[in-house]
């Protein structure tokens, strides 16, 4: 069982494609999304029409959360500042005055956690405690403690935008094929296909291959047309950050 996963999209869809082509050349069983597709970039609705269509199991991350709150009471932004920079939450108020109703009727039925059928693994933006999308894991003491809360070998998480691998004793990230044998607990960050901040500008995701138990991760970097998303980044007059950041993975 082939799984690939990808995360933190956040609007850039020139790198959505390119990953998704890349997904469809290894070939994989299904695709599943730890959230962030809104945030930072100008294709909001058309990654989320990608992703309904391509990804079986998707979650809720926190700029999906801030978008339905900005959409609530687009005048009213207080409480969002304390959890978002004024680079994400210009990007949420210019998706909010662009976002169709029927894509915010489907982000606001999104989990914020999925137990996969087929194989032993949860899923979530943040981390595994609820509300599941505001925690960061960024070290191997933050995987260890919140594998904890889970029931399932495998944990599966986005957000930090860095991906990499935490298992007990090591940790590893950029890219590369890991082997863990059964019984074996780890965690899995997918990265970001949209902002990576690993200082590589690639777009980052990830394949778990279950065999009986045992598992191979694949961490995966994807080049796209960084210079196109950040000319439309600037042409729809978002913060001129949200494109620069995209040259150096920061």
């Amino acid at each position: 069982m082939r799984i690939a996963i990808i995360s933190d999209i956040h609007g850039n869809l020139p790198a959505l494609k390119a990953v998704l082509a890349k997904i469809d050349g290894i070939g994989v069983d299904f695709i599943a999304c730890a959230g962030d597709i809104a945030g930072y970039g100008p294709w909001v609705n058309e990654c989320i029409a990608l992703v309904r269509d391509r990804c079986r199991y998707v979650v809720m991350g926190n700029h999906e959360f801030g978008l339905l709150q900005v959409n609530e009471d687009f005048e009213d932004d207080k409480v969002l500042q304390s959890f978002y920079n004024s680079e994400a939450l210009a990007a949420l108020r210019y998706t909010a005055l662009r976002v169709s109703n029927g894509e915010l009727e489907w982000i606001q039925n999104l989990p914020g956690l999925v137990v996969f059928d087929e194989v032993s693994l949860t899923m979530t933006h943040g981390g595994f405690i609820p509300p599941y999308f505001d925690d960061y894991i960024l070290t191997l003491d933050d995987a260890m403690n919140q594998i904890k809360n889970i029931n399932t070998t495998v944990g599966v998480v986005g957000n930090s935008h860095m991906v990499g691998v935490f298992i007990a004793g090591y940790a590893f990230a950029d890219s590369g094929h890991y082997f863990f044998d059964v019984g074996e607990r780890f965690v899995v960050n997918a990265g970001s296909v949209g902002q990576p901040r690993d200082g590589n500008s690639l777009s980052s995701f990830v394949v778990l291959n279950e065999v009986d138990g045992c598992y191979k991760v694949e961490l995966h970097r994807v080049y796209y047309n960084v210079e196109e998303t950040f000319e439309q980044i600037i042409k729809e007059g978002l913060p001129t950050r949200n494109a620069t950041r995209l040259c150096n993975g920061s």
